[in-house]
């Protein structure tokens, strides 16, 4: 569980609230699915938490593919019924790769900097910052193998 601390806050920003910041798979995975309003019993939830903004942005979005991929829940030996899983998630891992990979690119390209869209804190959005990008998303397609 340690390297989910990693993903959280390494170049990822994570909005800081008031409210402690889950960091633990349990709790991370509850806070993904109350982001989607669905509470950990698989009923409708409406609230929202520490990280809620964070799911939505990019670094968030791939986090959360990978946190409800097979191999993810399989590891921490948790089932999550099959909707629910599958309104929480966007895609698998490597499709939410891939695809920021190059959004992040053409932005990088078109602007010469990422914004607070991308989730990362604001000292990794340079274009000069690319190798260590691309190395926060490798680290999730790696983890997912």
């Amino acid at each position: 569980e340690g390297i989910l601390s990693v993903l959280l806050f390494s170049i990822a920003e994570p909005t800081i609230s008031e409210s402690p910041l889950p960091t633990d798979f349990d709790g991370l995975i509850a806070s993904v699915l109350l982001s989607q309003g669905i509470g950990q019993d698989g009923l409708a939830a409406d609230s929202r938490d520490a990280l809620s903004s964070y799911w939505e942005k990019d670094a968030g979005g791939l986090l959360r593919a990978l946190l409800l991929s097979k191999h993810s829940l399989r590891l921490q030996n948790l089932e999550i019924p099959a909707e629910v899983a599958q309104a929480a998630q966007i895609g698998s891992v490597l499709d939410s790769w891939v695809t920021l990979r190059h959004r992040w690119m053409d932005v990088l390209d078109e602007q010469g900097s990422l914004g607070p869209e991308s989730g990362l804190t604001d000292l990794f959005w340079s274009k000069k910052d690319g190798d260590m990008q691309q190395v926060f998303l490798d680290l999730h397609k790696q983890l997912d193998n």
